[in-house]
């Protein structure tokens, strides 16, 4: 039997048409495989630039794990992710998601206060990749390309919305405002903090322009925006007698 030597690899992929850098870990028997990484933005990005518009280099090379997944650590930190230019959206080495799903992280002698700050530090982390995820307009563009094919799919095989034809309870409407007021209250909405833009602004501004006013029968208000009046006048009018 060969035994095959092993290359312990840290290697960094760069779009040639943006810059933008993605730095990973990879163990193989051939440096030359061809290996062109997995991260998931970066598998957007290589579907819309094409592979072609990519090159890899190996930056360091190393016998054993241990010593590949420290660096990587090293590299892949918590400001390397952070940057608008990277593909990465977790920490490299041991420190990143996989420390979260292994066994240590569920330890039964762990204290309830260290398990809830595990809890915290994962739960942080995921926020972290998942924010990062939705503010890159390739991921944007690509993932609603593949759920609106999923949806023409989903239609073609018979299958219909679950609420076609349907409507809500009043009862069922009542929890879903409650649970939405303490869900998307202060930072939990996804708004919070972000100004509209003037292009935004004039969107709606035109958006608007066209249609009817509706006049509130308690206070008179006037405006031609339903979901404005909905959610200040009409039954919920503070005029209401």
């Amino acid at each position: 039997m060969i035994n095959k030597y092993m290359y312990y690899t840290i290697y960094r992929i760069t779009n040639l048409v943006n810059s933008k850098l993605y730095i990973g870990a990879h163990k193989t028997d051939n440096i030359e495989d061809g290996y062109m990484g997995s991260g998931k933005i970066l598998g957007y990005a290589k579907d819309k630039y094409g592979l072609e518009n990519f090159n890899k280099e190996i930056l360091h090379t190393y016998d054993n794990t241990k010593e590949m997944y420290a660096k990587e650590k090293e590299l892949v930190n918590e400001e390397f992710i952070a940057r608008k230019d990277t593909y990465n959206i977790k920490i490299g080495g041991f420190g990143g998601f996989d420390y979260l799903n292994s066994a240590d992280y569920d330890n039964p002698s762990h204290s309830a206060e260290h398990a809830r700050m595990m809890y915290k530090v994962g739960y942080d982390k995921r926020v972290a990749a998942y924010n990062k995820l939705w503010e890159d307009p390739e991921f944007v563009v690509e993932w609603g390309r593949l759920s609106s094919e999923r949806q023409k799919e989903q239609y073609q095989n018979g299958r219909v919305p679950a609420m076609l034809g349907k409507t809500h309870t009043n009862e069922a409407k009542r929890k879903i405002g409650k649970a939405n007021s303490i869900n998307q209250k202060g930072e939990r909405n996804s708004q919070y903090g972000k100004p509209r833009s003037d292009a935004v602004k004039k969107k709606i501004a035109e958006a608007l322009k066209n249609k009817p006013m509706l006049t509130c029968p308690h206070c008179k208000k006037e405006h031609n925006n339903v979901g404005v009046m909905n959610k200040w006048h009409f039954d919920k009018c503070k005029d209401k007698l």
